[in-house]
């Protein structure tokens, strides 16, 4: 008697097979989703980073509408109420030139402003910064 082995050879084949697409299928799924979580941990971080972006582009507008004391080598703040941004000012080592700086969180925003005597500032076209304007960065730290 003759024992055929064909089908039970092609029904191993068959599970191997179907054990391989499962184990790569999983291998996709868990890839795609820690390239997923990834994602949006990436957007998480922009969007926050956008937050404070605008806060502190909202407190250098603020801080322009504002009256200030005459600018000095210090830096002079005032916080808006019920929010977490402030503006504060000091006198530039550019000559005729004051910064003002917008915080919000840890973010700060530069601009090289000028001060009138009327405790004014006047923004000057083209002085916005998002860096330290100052030759030694350690000026722009409060």
């Amino acid at each position: 008697m003759k024992i055929d082995n064909t089908n039970a050879q092609s029904g191993a084949i068959l599970l191997a097979m179907v054990l391989s697409f499962l184990i790569l299928s999983s291998l996709f799924m868990v890839f795609f989703l820690r390239l997923e979580t990834q994602w949006q941990q990436q957007l998480f971080y922009e969007k926050r980073y956008y937050h404070h972006f605008n806060q502190a582009r909202s407190a250098l507008n603020w801080g322009l509408q504002q009256r200030w004391p005459s600018p000095s080598q210090h830096w002079y703040c005032q916080a808006f109420t019920d929010s977490q941004i402030m503006s504060c000012i000091k006198q530039s080592k550019h000559t005729g030139f004051t910064v003002i700086k917008g915080i919000s969180a840890s973010l700060p925003l530069y601009a090289l402003v000028i001060y009138y005597p009327d405790g004014r500032l006047y923004f000057t076209k083209g002085q916005w910064l998002d860096f330290c304007p100052e030759p030694n960065e350690v000026d722009c730290e409060s």
